[in-house]
């Protein structure tokens, strides 16, 4: 049952119905969970699903990608390429052999070389308004100076 259900999942995948995919691997992940590639289906189709989602910035949410829940902020670049390794091991296409191996692999490689990066980390977190974003010059400049100690008493 659990292999049909996969089989099916990937008819719908190659329909380009990947929520559909989805919630089929999610279907036969939940019957047997132990079924030879049955994480590698739920993992290969959920990428795709929130690779093609976009948030209210028009944005992806490239730490969904990769599985990362809760605060961003809080996440490491360790976090990050951890995540990004065990995807990698689950959806490379030398090991896993579905339609959806090679989009999955993109998909997680293109969040992994944005987030794992503190520079285009952080120009995407202000777009995705997780961080304010840095002060300009001027504004640096037309802050007032409280608390600074005078030199001279």
């Amino acid at each position: 049952m659990t292999e049909q259900l996969l089989d099916y999942a990937e008819e719908k995948f190659r329909e380009g119905k990947v929520r559909e995919a989805l919630d089929l691997a999610t279907s036969a992940k939940t019957l047997d969970p132990f079924f030879g590639s049955v994480q590698r289906y739920y993992v290969a189709f959920g990428v795709h699903y929130w690779g093609t989602r976009r948030n209210k910035f028009g944005q992806i949410d490239l730490y969904a990608v990769l599985g990362l829940k809760g605060d961003p902020s809080a996440l490491s670049t360790d976090d990050i390429t951890n995540a990004f390794c065990n995807l990698v091991k689950l959806v490379h296409p030398d090991r896993f052999r579905s339609t959806a191996a090679p989009g999955a692999l993109r998909l997680i490689t293109q969040a992994w070389e944005v987030l794992s990066n503190e520079t285009t980390r952080a120009a995407y977190d202000v777009r995705m308004g997780i961080r304010p974003p840095p002060p300009t010059s001027d504004q640096i400049r037309s802050r007032p100076l409280l608390g600074m100690m005078m030199p001279c008493a």
